[in-house]
């Protein structure tokens, strides 16, 4: 792996270091790609890496300190780059197994009752996962790339987006479970839906909505003046409930009491900390919830990822580095208590954390692989509120869903008989754990 694809905390943290140990040196990251979403979502650009001295001087300078001055270039081109290979190492380079996996479409969310799980996978189709079968079902095949699925109230639907290409924009839908049949919810050509959730009641749909399709300036495309918007799951009455053109959003979560709770990046540093976590009503402008005022760590990336309410109604979980930069823990918060972060350095960049209905698991996307790009390969995972985890399914799971335990037959100390049983893809069935 060249040490210039990695992501942009191995950016940041090169920068951190170049400036430190060559102060003549200053570092300069061209973005030549963004990966997502949101609302990814991320920080998994792939950049390349421009190393740049300051200038010589213009008066003429003899040819034995030209020589010299040449050998001491050199030689401290080759620390720079001894020094981002290292960091390299450090932070954890991809194996050839995951070299070619991409995951950047996998998200999940658990269903009321805690007994099924709703993914999209790496393949960008919907699936259904029975957590103590193990079993898996698929709920669409279609040439278009679905995401953010997440359950209603009832667990009787499942909202999600798509999009029928990487130029088209992201639409709302719902499917339903009983008769698989599927609504448009929104239809703008002009912006794109991401994020959908399920009010409580049921009757209508919280999500993130992009207001702007702009070029990038090596070339391609995205989206971004993201805000929270809600309509009716039938795609009647529509509402704004924001007007901050966020530069990115994540996960947006309803409380019982008609708030929403969601995590954003600002347009600039100057207007916040990057991905904190607000809370915003229909008749309330969005107040920070994290960090508190006057908070300021300029090692801390994101405050607040992914937030998600616990059964309790006042516990938060989410995603955040703020114990170890670049290490995205899986973190709860009661109230005004302190934060705790659950899960160290068991998993480095991890997503998507959900409440199983007792309140005293959380769910989550774990990612301890890397493929080449360095973007974050998932597991399924599960922790306690002591820090206890439990793998629950490998990332074969979302990379091969209908495939995944027969990819792991070859190991059988990794799928025990005990654990086999019938994955349903509507027509045919083949063994899983």
């Amino acid at each position: 792996m060249s040490p210039f694809s990695c992501n942009l905390d191995f950016q940041r943290l090169v920068s951190l270091s170049l400036s430190g140990v060559f102060p003549t040196a200053s570092v300069s990251f061209t973005r030549l790609r963004w990966s997502d979403d949101v609302a990814n979502h991320e920080v998994h650009g792939r950049t390349a890496v421009k190393l740049i001295g300051k200038p010589a001087s213009p008066a003429p300078v003899p040819r034995v300190f030209q020589r010299s001055a040449h050998r001491a270039s050199s030689l401290i081109r080759g620390l720079r780059l001894f020094v981002i290979a290292s960091l390299a190492i450090v932070l954890g380079c991809p194996g050839r197994e995951f070299a070619d996996v991409e995951h950047n479409n996998v998200c999940i969310d658990l269903s009321p009752d805690g007994e099924t799980l709703v993914f999209s996978s790496a393949d960008g189709d919907l699936y259904l996962f029975d957590i103590s079968k193990s079993m898996v079902t698929r709920l669409t095949d279609t040439d278009r790339t679905e995401s953010y699925p997440s359950f209603s109230p009832d667990g009787k639907r499942i909202a999600y987006a798509a999009t029928e290409n990487d130029l088209a924009p992201s639409r709302i839908f719902v499917f339903d479970l009983d008769d698989y049949s599927i609504v448009d919810v929104t239809s703008s050509n002009e912006q794109s839906d991401i994020l959908p959730r399920f009010t409580p009641d049921g009757e209508r749909i919280v999500f993130a909505r992009a207001y702007r399709r702009r070029p990038y300036s090596l070339g391609g495309w995205t989206w971004d003046q993201w805000d929270i918007c809600s309509i009716g799951v039938d795609g009647s009455g529509f509402s704004r409930l924001t007007h901050e053109w966020y530069y990115q959003l994540y996960r947006v979560v309803p409380r019982n009491d008609g708030t929403f709770v969601y995590a954003a990046n600002t347009t600039s540093h100057e207007d916040g900390p990057r991905a904190a976590l607000y809370a915003v009503s229909p008749d309330n402008e969005p107040t920070r919830i994290l960090p508190g005022p006057g908070t300021s760590d300029s090692s801390v990336n994101a405050w607040a990822l992914d937030p998600m309410i616990g059964p309790d109604g006042n516990t938060l979980a989410f995603c955040s580095d703020r114990n170890r930069p670049f290490w995205y823990d899986v973190c709860r918060m009661t109230g005004d208590a302190e934060v705790a972060c659950l899960v160290g350095a068991k998993a480095r960049y991890n997503r998507y954390p959900d409440f199983f209905p007792d309140g005293q698991r959380i769910i989550f996307l774990a990612g301890t692989d890397f493929n080449a790009g360095n973007r974050p390969i998932y597991s399924l995972w599960e922790v306690s509120m002591n820090g206890q985890t439990k793998e629950l399914a490998s990332s074969d799971l979302f990379t091969n869903p209908t495939n995944w335990l027969l990819l792991e037959r070859a190991e059988p100390s990794r799928a025990p008989e005990s654990a086999v049983g019938p994955v349903s893809d509507g027509e045919s069935s083949v063994p899983v754990r």
